[in-house]
């Protein structure tokens, strides 16, 4: 039996979860019958249930839940639509009954890369309240409220009982397990949850285990790969090692979005070890160490020197030094190259991000590229494509102008990448 399964009320939003999976290792497969393939990870399957009339779509996914489900089967996932469409709550109740345990559900309707969220309990497609947008024009599943809880309740089956315990933005980032507990123990069932952006759906995923509660994950994608990446470690899709050798006033709110709003760990490369030649070594093998220990799927790199009182006065130390301005500049670039090279080398880096043209070039020279195959313009001035040659052939890359963007550009460059590694192991099944 699968370790996965992904019970979906239509076969392309199945596929969508079954991408996701496949991005971090697992072996997904969508079934068009009864029979799951051997070596199968997560099996997907869609009951083309979404037009259904409530108990219809109640009984469907019932049945289907019990057939693929098994005693090998760690996390069990109701794939719903990210705008609500569909007999939502009476499949989820189904996805629950099915398994004979009244396993709680937990409702996440959000899908941040798609504009999905959900905020103060009011479901928001690119900011826009669900009913203002084409869902409530949808001529055969039209959802024609926002209200998270109206929705949800209007979705169950003749005589079911629906109250949906909601929880908001603050309770998702306090990642509080004991509260789940509590709810539950009071008597819920269905949870819904508030999430503005993929950290949010991972702290929900954190609580979510930490309650060590058998529980089934309701949500169109996201959630249930959050869900995945935890229980099975073993399969990660590998890390994003980011890189950023400017130190222009941009780039520092760039990164400060960034450490905010990606799980991720951050070294800073000190400036004046770099040019001390007694240093420089012991210092990239520090910065290389300090990234290869972390558990963060996002590692980022920076010179101290972003501080402004740490900026260190590149003409004056050419005068002292006697070297120019343009070995200097090499030196150190070169330092964080061979961090790169070292971290690489070390641990299951799988895309890498350089902003700063000296310092991309530093690193694909230290990785012996030999060029970058270019595929897409992830934003003006950033190029997304993979490299070429050396101990990192066709890794995926993204080079960005060191004053390109907005506050948020090293966190879409971040998002782009990961969305790419899982287009290209799925690819690769």
């Amino acid at each position: 039996m699968p370790k996965i399964v992904v019970v979906a009320d239509d076969l392309t939003g199945a596929n969508v979860t079954g991408v996701l999976l496949a991005g971090i290792g697992l072996r997904s497969s969508l079934i068009l019958g009864k029979t799951v393939p051997d070596g199968c990870d997560a099996v997907l399957c869609a009951t083309e249930s979404r037009t259904l009339p409530p108990l219809a779509a109640y009984k469907r996914v019932l049945d289907t839940m019990r057939k693929l489900s098994g005693a090998e089967t760690q996390l069990h996932s109701k794939r719903i639509d990210s705008t609500l469409r569909g007999s939502v709550l009476a499949e989820a109740a189904a996805a629950s009954d099915a398994l004979g345990e009244d396993r709680p559900v937990f409702i996440v309707p959000s899908f941040p890369d798609a504009g999905r969220t959900v905020v103060n309990g009011v479901v928001l497609v690119n900011g826009t309240p669900l009913d203002k947008t084409g869902a409530a024009r949808d001529p055969l599943a039209p959802v024609k409220k926002s209200d998270i809880i109206s929705i949800l309740e209007g979705t169950g089956y003749p005589g079911q009982k629906a109250n949906v315990v909601h929880i908001g933005l603050n309770a998702v980032r306090e990642k509080n397990s004991k509260k789940l507990l509590e709810l539950y123990a009071a008597g819920g069932r269905f949870f819904s949850f508030d999430a503005e952006t993929e950290e949010d759906i991972a702290f929900i995923a954190d609580a979510a285990i930490a309650s060590g509660m058998k529980f089934i994950a309701a949500d169109p994608g996201p959630f249930t790969y959050e869900l995945a990446r935890r229980i099975f470690p073993e399969v990660s899709a590998g890390k994003i090692l980011l890189v950023v050798g400017s130190v222009t006033d941009l780039t520092g709110r760039q990164i400060k979005t960034a450490v905010s709003e990606l799980r991720t760990a951050w070294t800073e490369l000190n400036m004046e070890r770099l040019l001390d030649e007694s240093q420089r070594k012991a210092e990239t093998l520090r910065a290389a160490d300090e990234l290869q220990k972390s558990s963060s799927q996002y590692l980022l790199l920076t010179f101290d020197s972003l501080d402004p009182e740490k900026r260190l006065d590149f003409p004056m130390l050419a005068r002292k030094t006697g070297v120019g301005t343009e070995r200097l500049s090499a030196v150190v670039n070169d330092a964080m190259a061979k961090v790169v090279k070292l971290v690489c080398r070390h641990t299951e880096v799988a895309a890498l991000f350089a902003s700063g043209g000296d310092v991309a070039a530093s690193v694909c020279k230290a990785l012996g590229a030999s060029g970058i195959r270019l595929v897409d313009e992830v934003m003006p001035l950033s190029a997304f494509g993979f490299l070429t040659g050396g101990e990192a052939e066709q890794m995926p890359i993204i080079t960005k102008g060191g004053l390109v963007g907005d506050d948020d550009a090293i966190v879409r460059c971040a998002h782009y990448l990961s969305r790419s590694i899982k287009i290209t192991k799925a690819s690769s099944h």
